[in-house]
């Protein structure tokens, strides 16, 4: 199936999310990664439906944690079919990692850690525009410019997978 491209989804990672929305998997924010900026690997948050409803209560926390569970349950399954006869090093190996609400799918292994943590400790500051301590350095571009292409065709490989594996499934359906 083809989707009309959004100049807002990094083009590296677009395919990605568009075969994700299709199965159900639904994505809310995505990058490519970067050498100079923002996040050394591809990423791509999942936050279910209703999650994304604003005011939530108890109730809709439950439903929000049931409906999560069942959209990761959905995207591990994608994940571990993708890698049951992949062998790739293990920074490169795409993994879901659980968020506030939804969860992650990424890789970069500590690389990616690293720039999450960094993030996370810095996101106030940044939102009030406080002063805060530079993250790219020489050596932190340097590793970005060795490994960034690696993870961005293993999020490709994961698509083009999605992909054939949907297009078998709707030939099987149509015979």
């Amino acid at each position: 199936m083809r989707y009309p491209p959004s100049q807002n989804i990094d083009r590296k990672i677009r395919s990605l999310v568009s075969i994700l929305n299709s199965l159900g998997i639904p994505t809310t924010g995505s990058c490519e990664g970067h050498i100079d900026r923002g996040s050394p690997a591809p990423w791509v948050k999942v936050t279910p439906s209703s999650a994304r409803v604003s005011g939530r209560h108890d109730s809709g926390e439950r439903e929000s944690g049931i409906e999560a569970g069942h959209i990761r349950k959905k995207a591990l399954e994608c994940l571990s079919t993708f890698y049951e006869k992949r062998n790739v090093p293990h920074d490169v190996r795409l993994e879901i990692e659980k968020a506030h609400s939804g969860f992650w799918i990424h890789n970069g292994g500590e690389s990616y850690r690293r720039w999450r943590t960094y993030v996370n400790k810095n996101a106030l500051k940044m939102r009030d525009r406080e002063k805060i301590e530079r993250y790219f350095s020489v050596v932190e571009r340097s590793r970005r410019s060795t490994t960034l292409s690696a993870y961005q065709r293993e999020v490709q490989a994961f698509a083009e997978f999605l992909k054939k594996r949907t297009e078998n499934l709707l030939d099987l359906t149509s015979k």
